[in-house]
């Protein structure tokens, strides 16, 4: 009677059998507050124009496929299914480290004094006026890839199921400019690479397939050896690779920056703004 019953449930289900994904979610924190001692108020203003986050060109080498042999009761199948790629986390997570860059940059110079505003899309978005009442304009553009390395593939219960283990490791730039506003020549150049920072997180990412079984009998093992879930811990080891990323990066990016040394642009910003033809 339970085998007539566990029959029926797969007659009444369909030949499909869908097993649910487990996805594992990381801590996922941009928050960052300037270690910076607080500074006497300045009258000069710095204007910001928002983070530049480019996500139209990503990187197509972080799009990867990988082929996995599916054993089944009528041999063996190969199929080619997409990975995760670098493009699956401007998607997701783009605007979120955008504003949490700009939050984090509009603290570092206010700790140190300094009077902000914007930001601004796009530097050609400031206007003449505002250009020439501000001080400087900082210009932040953050380029960030995912680089993925597959170290273990191998397919279970009768190559319904294949089991992926790998690395996520971030490689980019964060490119940061401190720009004259009239003319837009670069007072202040800072690099910072990403890759140095030797950020690699694990993953694990299992993925169902179907057996080369035919008919209600292969429906029924299919059924019968399905396991009760499938894990992906892939969006736990992006977010918790992000926001390792993000801490250092601004971390350094706060200690680079002196107060004295802005200042000290003025004699600068004034013969730039002479030289300027209205």
């Amino acid at each position: 009677m339970k085998k007539f019953a566990v029959l029926m449930a797969v007659a009444l289900g369909g030949c499909a059998t869908y097993i649910p994904v487990e996805k594992t979610s990381g801590n996922f924190s941009l928050s960052y507050a300037s270690t910076a001692q607080q500074g006497a108020p300045l009258p000069a203003v710095v204007a910001f124009v928002a983070p530049e986050f480019p996500g139209k060109d990503v990187d197509k080498s972080n799009t990867m496929t990988y082929q996995v042999s599916i054993p089944s009761f009528a041999g063996m199948a190969t199929d080619k299914t997409p990975f995760v790629a670098a493009a699956q986390f401007q998607a997701r997570y783009k605007q979120e480290v955008s504003d949490a860059l700009q939050n984090a940059l509009e603290d570092m110079y206010q700790k140190r004094g300094f009077k902000t505003k914007g930001p601004y899309e796009t530097y050609d978005d400031i206007s003449f006026v505002d250009k020439k009442a501000v001080y400087l304009i900082s210009e932040p553009k953050l380029t960030l890839y995912f680089d993925q390395t597959v170290t273990k593939t191998e397919c279970h219960n009768g190559g319904q199921v294949c089991h992926t283990e790998g690395n996520f490791k971030l490689r980019g730039e964060l490119l940061y400019r401190l720009v004259e506003p009239m003319t837009g020549q670069s007072l202040m150049t800072k690099r910072f690479d990403i890759g140095q920072l030797n950020i690699e997180k694990k993953y694990v990412k299992e993925i169902q397939f179907r057996t080369l079984s035919n008919g209600l009998a292969g429906a029924l093992l299919d059924k019968m050896i399905a396991p009760d879930k499938l894990i992906d811990t892939t969006d736990q080891a992006m977010s918790e690779a992000i926001s390792q990323m993000f801490a250092q990066v601004t971390s350094r990016l706060d200690n680079a920056l002196s107060r004295d040394e802005i200042l000290g642009y003025k004699t600068d910003i004034a013969q730039l703004k002479s030289m300027k033809q209205y």
